[in-house]
């Protein structure tokens, strides 16, 4: 299989993946405690990884002489770049649109000021306690964070919306039933919607969205630069596709499940209709594959797909990436939980701090573990 169908198989494994992931906060109620081992257990595979078999297998496959340092460095550098790029980026532009007003706004897409960087920790320290889902009218109950104010709904409705007649009025109502349904009735809702028109333009506010909301666009950014290291070390290790683009394609898939999980709790959280985190979810699940597409376009181009021997440097470039990769999800490891009821912060318990640490360091000894295997 050639390197381009090879990177269009595992993209499309990873964006269905991804997808299927954040399905289920949509349709059940879920804790996302649940996910958090999945998360760990991530971390220290990436991290080892990078260091264990990404690396080292680079510099066997270097040139003698070859720059090994700049290529790493220069591979870390560009995913610290463009991370800290877009979080400035969004930083000015949740300044110059200020966050006073907590609600939800739909049409603007923009939603709660919250940590931009999602993982599974920050969904858990949202808790319960903030009150980041106030209505326009000021009520700060439980309804009003989890369901989208009157005035969002009219908004979406009547854009650009014609003289009503009784055919639109009932469209209107089944649009309205929509935007408020939960779990699969929103499926069904979107199924019975009589006018396709109606649904297109529900789906084009639903996807326009996404990339408004501050939120989800740094997950966006994020992902993409996932992409670029899940391609970078396929088309390096194209000479010898075995354990090192396994263990690239395990960390990945792992690192994002957890992640596409708690940002649909998240936005469902803050009131958004299931059909727009619905659209934010694809967007999530094709961003990474989007960007594996370009890398591989980018190296097609600029330097050429046989490598001529800079696989070797390429899969080094990789390793680095991976290495910011790891770095950034260790970071999110926190040592506070919510507390149940209250939802306010507390350190967590000697038993659940010890747990975290064991099931990340099996997730380092794993690769250490294939390498040993390699060897023999």
């Amino acid at each position: 299989m050639g390197p381009f169908l090879t990177i269009c198989a595992y993209s499309l494994a990873m964006a269905i993946s991804s997808f299927v992931a954040g399905i289920p906060p949509l349709l059940f109620e879920l804790p996302p405690e649940k996910m958090e081992h999945l998360s760990t257990l991530s971390m220290g595979i990436l991290v080892s990884a990078a260091q264990v078999l990404i690396i080292p297998e680079g510099i066997k496959h270097s040139p003698e002489g070859s720059p090994i340092g700049l290529f790493l460095i220069a591979g870390f550098i560009t995913l610290f770049t463009i991370d800290r790029l877009s979080d400035i980026a969004r930083s000015s532009k949740r300044n110059s649109n200020g966050y006073s007003k907590m609600n939800y706004n739909i049409e603007g897409g923009q939603g709660s000021p919250i940590d931009p960087n999602l993982e599974i920790d920050s969904l858990s320290e949202r808790g319960i306690s903030d009150s980041h889902g106030a209505s326009s009218n000021g009520n700060t109950d439980d309804d009003s964070r989890i369901t989208t104010s009157g005035a969002d709904l009219d908004s979406i409705m009547t854009d650009g919306a014609q003289p009503s007649t009784a055919a639109t009025e009932e469209e209107d109502y089944s649009t309205r039933q929509i935007l408020e349904s939960s779990g699969t009735d929103t499926l069904k809702g979107m199924w019975n919607l009589k006018s396709r028109t109606s649904l297109r333009k529900l789906l084009f506010k639903g996807f326009v969205s996404a990339f408004q909301n501050t939120d989800t666009l740094g997950l966006l950014i994020h992902c993409i630069t996932d992409g670029i290291a899940l391609a970078s070390s396929l088309m390096a290790s194209n000479e010898s596709p075995t354990v090192q683009s396994i263990f690239v394609i395990v960390a990945i898939f792992l690192h994002k499940l957890p992640t596409a999980f708690a940002l649909v709790a998240l936005l469902i959280r803050d009131g958004l209709p299931r059909i727009f985190v619905l659209c934010h979810l694809l967007c999530f699940s094709l961003a990474a594959p989007l960007g594996a597409l370009i890398t591989y376009m980018v190296i097609v181009l600029f330097v050429d797909e046989s490598l001529e021997g800079l696989s070797g440097l390429l899969l080094t470039f990789s390793g680095g990436s991976f290495l910011y990769v790891g770095f950034h999800a260790l970071q999110k490891m926190t040592y506070s939980e919510p507390e149940a009821g209250t939802g306010i912060m507390v350190p967590k318990s000697r038993k659940r701090m010890f747990i975290d640490y064991f099931v990340c360091l099996c997730g380092m000894l794993l690769p250490v573990f294939v390498a040993f295997l390699q060897e023999d």
